[in-house]
């Protein structure tokens, strides 16, 4: 968190992070930190999440258009270990979340996509798009997917059955399109 003098405290804004009670801030001079702090909390305090926007390999967008982030994976890397712990699901309804991430970390490791961040810092399971994807297509998958949890599926079952029924109904062809993380099969 900005800890610094450019942050205004408001008055009744409190969430318990860890058993700690801790102060939510709002950053003037830079509007997006506290949205993205936001955005963490409401993945955290959720146990199915799905995020729609526009997305790559390192990070989400508020649009297609402007380079306006809304977090990334710098920022994901930046929490503690198990952050989103209490996570069950997160949907990524963004394009290229899960494709391959450009460039090294700092100590020459590859980097890596933020679907797999998001992993690596508690949540449970991501889908993901590899590559860009057109929202209709995004949007018949999500509710084919969210449709067979609501019938009591398990996570793998549903999502394997919604890329079977947007082939079978649609004739859309999503398998390694959206992907399952982690990979059930490895």
């Amino acid at each position: 968190f900005d800890t610094s003098d450019e942050v205004e405290y408001r008055d009744n804004d409190f969430y318990e992070d860890d058993g700690e009670i801790l102060r939510e801030y709002v950053d003037e001079q830079n509007p997006i930190n506290t949205y993205f702090q936001k955005l963490f909390s409401l993945i955290r305090n959720s146990e199915y999440c799905t995020i729609f926007t526009h997305g790559s390999s390192t990070g989400l967008q508020m649009s297609a258009y402007y380079n306006t982030v809304i977090f990334d994976v710098n920022m994901i890397n930046s929490l503690h270990k198990g952050y989103f712990n209490p996570t069950t699901l997160v949907f990524l309804k963004a394009c290229s979340t899960n494709a391959s991430a450009p460039g090294t970390t700092p100590n020459g490791a590859p980097q890596i996509n933020l679907a797999n961040a998001l992993l690596n810092k508690g949540v449970g399971i991501v889908v993901a798009f590899t590559d860009k994807v057109f929202i209709d297509d995004a949007t018949l998958f999500e509710a084919a997917f969210y449709s067979e949890l609501n019938g009591s599926a398990d996570i793998e079952t549903a999502f394997n059955a919604a890329i079977y029924d947007v082939q079978m109904e649609h004739g859309l062809h999503m398998e390694g399109l959206v992907t399952l993380l982690p990979d059930p099969n490895n």
